[in-house]
């Protein structure tokens, strides 16, 4: 998509495609192909969950990259990273204090260099070469865990959370 993307008459067609025949670039969800992997062979399960798109962008809102590329995007299924949201204020319109504390555990962070490395290995199969695929995000000069885990959070963003947690204080003044 990044490709096609760049030509004004190719989007021009994408908008007459989906507007004469519901088809085209415009219907296509963004992750073409998903897969669910363990991060370890010792896991009982799966816990990393990629969301493979046909295209690359710098960050959500900008520009496509103007070169043939895709995007692997891989969710911690079991985070151990804990955040926060508190309450500023008594006005509901005032925005809460988020603080999603990504990667904040060791655990979370050994998780993002095993995706990296898995994602590497996985473009490094045989079925792939022929498009002699190159990583560009985060980059080949990362490499040790601590590297890859902060080169992962400096390129991640939130399109949404697999999991999520609340917890739940005492109620009082509750009636039935």
């Amino acid at each position: 998509m990044n490709e096609r993307f760049q030509s004004i008459l190719q989007r021009a067609g994408f908008v007459a495609q989906y507007a004469l025949a519901r088809r085209g670039p415009m219907t296509m969800a963004p992750s073409q192909l998903g897969a669910f992997v363990k991060s370890d062979p010792s896991r009982d399960t799966p816990d990393l969950q990629y969301h493979v798109q046909p295209m690359t962008l710098p960050k959500f809102g900008e520009p496509l990259d103007p070169f043939p590329a895709f995007t692997a995007s891989v969710a911690n299924l079991r985070p151990t990273s804990r955040g926060s949201v508190r309450i500023t204020s008594p006005d509901p319109a005032q925005h809460p204090e988020i603080r999603p504390n990504y990667l904040s555990s060791e655990d979370d962070r050994r998780m993002a260099a095993a995706a990296v490395r898995i994602t590497r290995r996985i473009v490094s199969m045989p079925a792939l070469g022929k498009y002699h695929p190159q990583e560009f995000r985060p980059g080949l000069e990362f490499a040790s865990d601590a590297e890859l885990a902060q080169a992962a959070g400096d390129i991640s963003t939130t399109i949404f959370h697999p999991v999520g947690t609340a917890k739940d204080g005492h109620r009082r003044g509750c009636r039935r």
